[in-house]
């Protein structure tokens, strides 16, 4: 099942890892993979970010839009990180030659693989990066670039802390072995082996943002600032103002729906669908929230979420892998025609 999707845009020009990401550190740049899109820029195998997964995963998949436009040191500098709270499990590297690596902790441990994929500077490529965590030597990796198995290494052990998962995913690294790349990222997912859906490698990915650019079918929060017409344009900026515009409503079952432009993608199958609502508690006492997709006049709620009395956007993420009014995945007509938006829970 998804875990995680990114697009790197919901900062705008700011630090693309910001909103989603712990102790995230880097720099915008655009354009980015597409036109009209940023990438995550990141110097010398140091500036990324982690993300707590909010789970153990004892078999986790990262895909990512990679790109370098200059050359490391040797052994190179990390491109992505599993941990274990505290602990390296693995460590994804692209050497001086273009070539990736996959090292048990970092290049001071142990070299489980090194491919024969050679990455040209300046040309993105999609890398995908299985791991199956384990203890002994029963452990398994996996890269690909571009759909194309580049390293296979099985029966191998994957893991540093004693403990058969991963829980955390550090984008960039820790640890600086090169020094003098340039490195960029967009476009990720990450997801386990459990569930009927996004199981497996889902192969090259584009994730799409999209903010409301209109009012849906429902308005129903009592203050609205500033005093004027639109309540869409008072939750779609990018990033997010704080204070200086916002809905706010105390009202238990109150609801909030919001058009947005269609996705660029006219073709291709729909993944997943992740909203995230930008809240905060103004008010004493317990409060809870719940994202919200109106579908053909039907409005479906996600789990309850308890905002904190500042502004995050994490707390309160949903990840929809099958359409609620069909069972089935999405189409990209049905993304285009649901309202995304959010209720007072309660």
């Amino acid at each position: 099942m998804l875990r995680f999707i990114e697009s790197m845009q919901q900062a705008g020009a700011g630090n693309p890892t910001g909103p989603k990401w712990d102790n995230a550190f880097g720099y915008n740049v655009n354009p980015g993979r597409f036109a009209g899109t940023y990438c995550l820029g990141s110097d010398y195998g140091d500036r990324g970010g982690y993300k707590s997964l909010g789970a153990n995963l004892a078999t986790a998949v990262v895909g990512v839009a990679f790109m370098v436009t200059s050359r490391p040191g040797d052994p190179g500098n990390p491109l992505l990180e599993w941990w274990d709270g505290g602990s390296r499990q693995l460590s994804l590297y692209n050497d001086n030659s273009g070539r990736f690596r996959v090292y048990r902790n970092y290049p001071g441990g142990v070299l489980l693989g090194t491919g024969t994929f050679s990455l040209p500077v300046g040309s993105w490529v999609y890398v995908e990066w299985k791991v199956a965590f384990a203890t002994g030597a029963t452990g398994s990796v996996e890269l690909r670039i571009n759909g194309v198995t580049d390293i296979l290494v099985t029966n191998v052990q994957t893991t540093t802390s004693g403990n058969a998962w991963a829980n955390k995913l550090n984008l960039a690294g820790t640890y600086n072995a090169g020094g003098g790349n340039s490195q960029r990222y967009q476009d990720l997912y990450v997801l386990d082996n459990t569930g009927a859906q996004n199981n497996d490698f889902l192969g090259d990915c584009r994730v799409e943002l999209r903010v409301p650019n209109a009012d849906g079918a429902q308005q129903q929060f009592a203050t609205v600032v500033p005093n004027t017409a639109g309540h869409y344009a008072k939750v779609a900026e990018i990033p997010h103002d704080s204070d200086t515009s916002y809905v706010e409503d105390a009202t238990v079952g109150n609801v909030e729906t919001y058009l947005r432009a269609a996705l660029a993608a006219t073709s291709g199958v729909v993944r997943g669908v992740q909203f995230s609502t930008v809240a905060k508690r103004s008010d004493a006492g317990a409060k809870t929230i719940a994202g919200a997709v109106r579908i053909g006049g039907v409005n479906y709620f996600g789990a309850a979420k308890t905002p904190s009395t500042v502004y995050t956007v994490e707390d309160n993420r949903d990840i929809l892998e099958l359409n609620p009014a069909t069972g089935l995945p999405f189409t990209i007509a049905e993304v285009n025609a649901a309202e995304f938006g959010f209720k007072v829970n309660s």
